[in-house]
């Protein structure tokens, strides 16, 4: 049971419920509910306003103080996320979980997530001081060779090159390890001291990284670049992601949101996040906006759930009373998705009360030898993928041996092996490769 306070012409909790297993918070400018699904009913509202996002929780089926952390969309239309203490789950669009921890090593103290051009997820064992696999059927192989000793692994993403890229805080490093497994670790041009965290593929086709005092980025070949203008002193950044805008977009525990432009130029905004936030999770919404979560780090307000708009308009929307979201994900539904690291939940963020998002077909077709991978789609052979209208896709193109990337056409433009889309009807791309030297 617990209490909420918000701004004026929120509505005020004065108690929750929270043995349900499944919970349902509405949200509008004037009205909030609280609907116990399973032990009971709790509607409490102020003025009336209009419609605004509606979260729901599952429980059902996690672990008790199993700790849900990373969340990604994965293959099959459903969501993947972490649990810190020692498994991998996947929940349906339903809410429905299923938990795996057969092959993880116990005591492996798990962070990221991420979807693999191999039609696998690929994520962090912080404490075991490995990268694990998992298939869409639960099975897990873990990685160790290659990787320094002493490692914290920490945040995971899938890059341009058909690789995936992790961070690597208590090392000071930034690492690349191969869908076969093959580890390659980077140090040159990190600072010292500056304890890599979150990591995104941008739109340039090189990845971009948080770090304690600033914002890094490296390339396929593992040049860094770091940028420290613009972003305020112990603001400590932490999580990142690619905007519909094309720049990247990252939190900061000190209550900041940061944009920064591919050629690093930083924008922060405050305006509108509680004061004394710890901002955590960033993802693009397929509404155009990015959304983040907050955790009320000891205000007398409750976690939150905020979406900040490309121009930096910030709206906060109540996830419950110290329900500790961590990270945020868009799903294949057309929803955000987060985890409940406190509550050992998930959390539903819907953004179209008033009916299903459409779904619309991406169809893919290469020319030359090379392959199309990100959304469901690894062509060749998976060509198509059925995905929610709005959604942000990332397409990348990857050369095959002794081929290079010549370009897209259709729906995606331009020379860089990353194409960003945020399609609102079916769409058709296509790579072309060609042989090196013609």
């Amino acid at each position: 049971m617990g209490g909420w306070r918000g701004p004026a012409g929120w509505a005020r909790v004065v108690a929750v419920d929270r043995s349900a297993d499944a919970r349902e918070t509405v949200v509008t400018s004037g009205v909030r509910w609280v609907v116990g699904i399973s032990l009971g009913v709790l509607l409490l509202a102020s003025s009336a306003g209009a419609a605004a996002p509606k979260i729901t929780e599952f429980g059902a089926g996690i672990t008790a103080q199993s700790g849900p952390y990373g969340i990604v969309a994965g293959p099959g239309r459903n969501l993947w996320f972490t649990e810190i203490y020692g498994q991998v789950a996947k929940i349906t669009p339903a809410g429905v979980v299923t938990e795996f921890h057969t092959g993880i090593t116990r005591g492996s103290a798990l962070g990221g997530i991420a979807a693999g051009p191999d039609g696998n997820l690929w994520f962090t064992e912080n404490g075991g001081q490995r990268i694990g696999k998992i298939t869409p059927a639960g099975v897990v192989t873990e990685y160790r060779a290659g990787s320094t000793a002493g490692n914290a692994f920490s945040m995971i993403a899938a890059g341009p090159d058909a690789n995936l890229w992790f961070t690597d805080a208590r090392g000071n490093r930034v690492g690349k390890i191969t869908p076969a497994g093959v580890v390659t670790e980077y140090t040159a041009g990190i600072t010292a001291k500056n304890y890599p965290q979150g990591i995104a593929a941008g739109p340039d086709g090189n990845l971009w990284f948080t770090e304690s005092s600033g914002i890094g980025k490296i390339s396929p070949a593992g040049v860094v670049t770091e940028y420290t203008a613009g972003i305020t002193a112990h603001s400590r950044p932490l999580d990142i992601a690619a905007g519909p805008d094309g720049n990247l977009w990252f939190t900061e525990l000190a209550g900041r949101v940061g944009k920064i432009t591919l050629a690093g130029v930083v924008t922060e905004f405050h305006t509108g996040i509680t004061r004394g936030s710890a901002l955590g999770g960033i993802a693009a919404g397929p509404d155009g906006n990015l959304w983040i979560t907050e955790e009320d780090n000891g205000s007398p307000y409750d976690d939150r759930i905020a979406k900040i708009t490309p121009a930096g308009v910030v709206t906060e929307y109540s996830a419950g009373d110290h329900s500790g979201p961590s990270a945020i994900a868009a799903g294949p539904d057309g929803n955000l998705w987060f985890t409940e690291s406190e509550n050992d939940r998930i959390g539903r963020l819907a953004l179209h009360a008033s009916g299903p998002t459409p779904e619309i077909t991406v169809t893919a077709t290469v020319k030359g030898n090379g392959r199309i991978t990100g959304g469901g789609i690894r062509c060749p052979p998976r060509c198509t993928a059925t995905i929610a209208a709005r959604t942000t896709l990332i397409l990348r193109a990857s050369a095959a041996r002794d081929y290079r990337f010549a370009g897209w056409s259709g729906a995606c433009r331009g020379l860089h092996a990353a194409c960003t889309l945020h399609p609102r009807a079916s769409v058709t791309v296509s790579a072309t490769f060609r042989r090196r030297g013609s």
